[in-house]
């Protein structure tokens, strides 16, 4: 009964009591251990604990290497918390490498490359995000401010406004079109 319990919180988003179940299912070793060091970095990267979430995440990848999920919060370790964007492009590689079919990841990466300067992998990458997921506007916005910064003005307005006709009440898309 005691594990069950533990098995909920560690399992639940939000549980004030996530971290202190997972921790002790990782110290009884027993069950998906890489589940609870996965689950237990993502509660860390929630209160803003790089450190303590990028050494759960990569103790998940060693017990795990090829766990998309794992690969995916070491990420966003690095794009959201670290703001080592030379890293989140690594890890999403990766991620990508195992699941070629999500488009978040290559979303992030392209957000991430873009943050780099690399512009036209920004927009490939984002080109095949919105390949995989045509209906998602943020992917369209995300490529238009690259075009924006390349400079081309165009191909810029014509993201937006597909942004905005696929996400017609989010503010921030009219903004910034």
């Amino acid at each position: 009964l005691a594990q069950q319990a533990l098995l909920r919180q560690c399992g639940t988003d939000g549980d004030p009591a996530q971290i202190q179940a997972c921790s002790a299912l990782i110290e009884a070793g027993r069950g998906n251990v890489a589940a609870y060091h996965g689950a237990r970095g993502q509660a860390l990267l929630a209160k803003g604990d790089c450190d303590g979430a990028l050494a759960d995440f990569d103790a998940a990848v060693r017990l795990r290497p090829n766990d998309s999920d794992s690969q995916g919060g070491r990420g966003l370790v690095f794009y959201s918390c670290k703001h080592d964007y030379r890293q989140a492009v690594a890890a999403f590689s990766e991620v990508i490498r195992l699941t070629p079919r999500d488009p978040g990841a290559y979303d992030i990466r392209a957000t991430s490359r873009r943050y780099l300067g690399d512009l036209d992998g920004a927009i490939a990458d984002d080109d095949i995000a919105i390949r995989l997921s045509p209906r998602f506007g943020m992917y369209y916005g995300n490529r238009a401010i690259t075009w924006t910064e390349k400079g081309d003005a165009p191909r810029a307005l014509a993201d937006f406004n597909r942004d905005v006709e696929l996400e017609p009440t989010v503010a921030a898309v009219l903004n910034n079109r």
